[in-house]
């Protein structure tokens, strides 16, 4: 329980609605970094959840390597090296992961950059909506249905001869 906390006009009366980092500030420091990163001057912008924001920062989608690495730790990432010799030597834990658990759970930690930037990408982690906390539950991918092939349809039927010279069973005109 924090004594004060800041809060951004426009902001629902339902505590039980607001996100720390978006609808209201623990410290001065974390509302004067959010004002600063949304250029919010208290004229033209007042950081009302009325107005549409843009951070100055780039996306997370965006970065790669130690540019995401640093953007992901302002949000709780940690990077701890592997306990397991077989393994890469470093692990990316997601914000809420037990790093002291021994195994972690394999969902909360990845062993490569690259592997995080595909779950940034994957998860479309923003860093202010989505963090990748372990308790975000995310839209699982739509299975794809593992049906028979159509098999193509039958080819059309030969069409049909209206010649009468063959010597049919149609009574001719002179009998």
């Amino acid at each position: 329980l924090r004594p004060w906390f800041y809060v951004r006009p426009g902001v629902s009366e339902k505590r039980s609605e607001w996100r720390e980092g978006r609808d209201y500030f623990a410290t001065q420091e974390d509302l004067r970094a959010w004002c600063v990163d949304h250029r919010i001057d208290g004229v033209e912008r007042s950081g009302s959840l009325n107005e549409v924001l843009e951070s100055s920062k780039p996306k997370l989608v965006d970065l790669r390597g130690a540019d995401l690495w640093q953007r992901l730790r302002e949000v709780g990432w940690i990077k701890r090296a592997s306990t397991d010799a077989s393994k890469p030597p470093w692990r990316f834990f997601r914000p809420g992961a037990d790093v002291l658990e021994v195994p972690p759970t394999r969902d909360h930690f990845f062993c490569s950059l690259e592997d995080v930037a595909d779950f940034v990408v994957s998860r479309a982690i923003d860093g202010v909506e989505r963090k990748g906390h372990v308790d975000e539950v995310y839209e699982a991918a739509k299975p794809r249905k593992r049906g028979r092939k159509k098999s193509p349809p039958p080819p059309p039927p030969p069409p049909e001869d209206d010649d009468d010279d063959d010597g049919g069973d149609a009574p001719s005109a002179g009998s």
